[in-house]
């Protein structure tokens, strides 16, 4: 299929979702979510990577805010978009934000598989201990893999008041479950790195205290 094929197939459920009723928008924005899993290819990348269709995807999802069961396939289909795509914009980051405190779990866990590694995020002023909350989102085992991808990605950024919380979350994980070697090893490599990096700051702290 072309790319001007795949556009306008694309288009079409786009205008169909936009336009049904309620009761029938399930199935369609399941099948744009599936749409949004195919293997990336010229034809994909060049549509999704235009930021008119995840905004479109926003627009409409903001319909269904109240509608948890469909809400979050839209959040789904709209954070793969923006991971595959490297697609942020300040349209996706609010619609993330305005669900970040959302009382379904699900809903709370796909928002905090993307909206930390938006640029926009990084202005949030309560970053930190959000990210820190992500951890306990259920189900914990896909939640404390995200938990510790995010560790790993920013580990000479966090705040060093933040260290001993987050290492005390790994190794009381790893502590609790059943985890393959090489995902063990991954936990224990990143507390060792925060348990190193704890102590140079002590040590950085004591110099300028005994300078003083």
């Amino acid at each position: 299929m072309s790319k001007l094929e795949y556009g306008k197939e694309f288009l079409k459920l786009l205008d169909e979702l936009e336009v049904t009723s309620p009761s029938e928008v399930l199935p369609l924005i399941k099948k744009i979510n599936k749409e949004t899993c195919v293997e990336m290819g010229d034809e994909t990348i060049s549509f999704f990577s235009d930021t008119f269709i995840v905004e479109k995807l926003v627009e409409i999802a903001c319909k269904y805010d109240s509608d948890e069961k469909i809400l979050v396939w839209f959040l789904r289909a709209i954070t793969r978009i923006s991971q595959r795509y490297n697609v942020n914009t300040p349209e996706i980051y609010d619609f993330l934000y305005k669900h970040i405190e959302s009382n379904s779990n699900e809903i709370k866990f796909v928002v905090a598989s993307r909206i930390i590694s938006i640029p926009q995020f990084d202005k949030y002023e309560g970053k930190w201990d959000y990210i820190i909350s992500t951890a306990k989102i259920p189900p914990k085992v896909y939640s404390m893999d995200n938990f510790l991808f995010v560790i790993e990605k920013k580990i000479n950024e966090i705040p060093s008041d933040k260290i001993e919380i987050i290492t005390d979350t790994l190794t009381k994980y790893i502590n609790s479950s059943k985890l393959d070697i090489t995902t063990h090893n991954r936990y224990e490599d990143v507390i060792e790195k925060l348990k190193r990096g704890f102590r140079n700051y002590d040590e950085k702290y004591l110099e300028s205290e005994s300078s003083d």
